[in-house]
């Protein structure tokens, strides 16, 4: 993930005390991603409520509606919409964020296997409220062009041990 890698450097470079604390900024693990998106509440959709709409009928993340008042089709600035309980905004829609996560899968006629790397999150495009749920994932290869429905979120924690 070479422009999350980027801003990690940037950051160390920019704030040199992360380095003296023992942190580096990283993706978040798929768990870690979650948690931040369900809050302390466990909502299902990374929203302060827990569902995708407030009492009014306003919606609280960015995802394609259709109908008589249209959903923007393109990404929006992240403190657009309310924040979760951790403070956290666009948990759930606007863009699918890469997380550390990686799957592998076996081509068993080939003998090849290929690394997936997992997205959380939903995007802009998307309307069915199962891709919009905080458990759900995709996968896609490392390699993948960056294309606007992507995107990622650093965290600034110590580095993930390896299992």
């Amino acid at each position: 993930m070479g422009y999350a890698d980027s801003w990690s450097q940037w950051l160390r470079h920019k704030y040199p005390w992360m380095k003296t604390l023992g942190l580096i900024a990283r993706l978040a693990s798929e768990d870690e991603w979650e948690k931040g998106a369900k809050g302390p509440e466990n909502h299902p959709y990374g929203t302060s409520f827990g569902g995708l709409y407030d009492a009014q009928g306003n919606p609280l993340a960015h995802f394609r509606r259709d109908g008589p008042e249209p959903s923007i089709r393109a990404t929006v600035s992240v403190k657009s919409e309310h924040p979760n309980s951790y403070g956290l905004h666009h948990m759930t829609g606007n863009v699918w964020e890469w997380t550390s996560g990686l799957r592998e899968v076996e081509i068993e006629r080939e003998d090849i296997i290929l690394i997936f790397m997992i997205l959380c999150g939903g995007s802009y495009d998307k309307n069915d409220e199962d891709f919009l749920r905080a458990a759900y994932r995709i996968r896609r290869p490392p390699g993948v062009p960056l294309v606007d429905e992507f995107g990622f979120r650093l965290v600034v924690a110590p580095p993930l041990l390896s299992r």
